[in-house]
Formats: C-alpha cells, sequence, structure tokens
C-alpha cells in the first residue's frame, strides 16, 4: 500500500473509533439521565402518596376548592339573576370570602404536609 493510501486508511479507521467513542458516550449518558429521571419521578410519586395517605382531607379540601372555583368562573345566567338578585349576590360574596379562606388553609396544610414529609425522620 502507498504512503497515501495508509494515511488514508489510518484516518478513517481513527474517525469512526472516534464516532463510536462519540455514539457510546451520548448512550451513556441517555441512560444516566433516564435512570435519575426514573428515580425523582418514583420519590415524588412515593412522597405524594405519602402526603395523601397522612392527610386524605388535603386532597379533599383541594378538589372542593378547585370545584369552587370553577363555578365562580362560569358566567351567570339571566336566569340566575332574575331569580336569585341580591340574594344571589350577598351568597356568592360569602362564598367567595369562605373559598378564599378555605384555599388558604388548604395551602398551610399542603405546606405543612410536604414540610413534615421532607423531614429527615428521627426515629
Amino acid at each position: 500500500m502507498s504512503d497515501a493510501a495508509s494515511l488514508i486508511h489510518d484516518a478513517t479507521n481513527a474517525t469512526t473509533t472516534m464516532k463510536d467513542n462519540a455514539i457510546e458516550s451520548v448512550q451513556d449518558a441517555t441512560q444516566t439521565a433516564k435512570d435519575a429521571l426514573s428515580k425523582t419521578a418514583d420519590s415524588a410519586r412515593s412522597t405524594t402518596d405519602d402526603i395523601v395517605s397522612k392527610n386524605p382531607l388535603i386532597l379533599g379540601l383541594g378538589a372542593v376548592a378547585v370545584g369552587f372555583l370553577a363555578g365562580l368562573v362560569v358566567p351567570i345566567s339571566a336566569f340566575e339573576r332574575e331569580n336569585l338578585g341580591p340574594v344571589g349576590g350577598r351568597l356568592t360574596d360569602r362564598a367567595k370570602d369562605s373559598a378564599s379562606e378555605l384555599v388558604a388553609r388548604g395551602k398551610t396544610a399542603v405546606a405543612d404536609a410536604v414540610s413534615a414529609a421532607l423531614k429527615p425522620s428521627t426515629h
């Protein structure tokens, strides 16, 4: 083989080796990222399960608050406006106040539960 052909052959082999090494590095990094993401997701799922199982009331309060807020977003119909009039306004104002208080309590309960779940066990 001539020197030029030998140099081309060596360069081709070196390029192939570099390509193979790069592919292997990307595959390893992808697997590492996948494993880390899976562990994080499992940990988050476990923490959420623990919070809900220890404080099922939080889940219920959250559902009530979301449902109530969704109801506030829906526009009032003409029928409701005519038949409920000022009574409906007073009820809506009281319900909004109650909902705000409920949401605030729910936030506090969730924050306390998350804080407790994230504290290291002293057993």
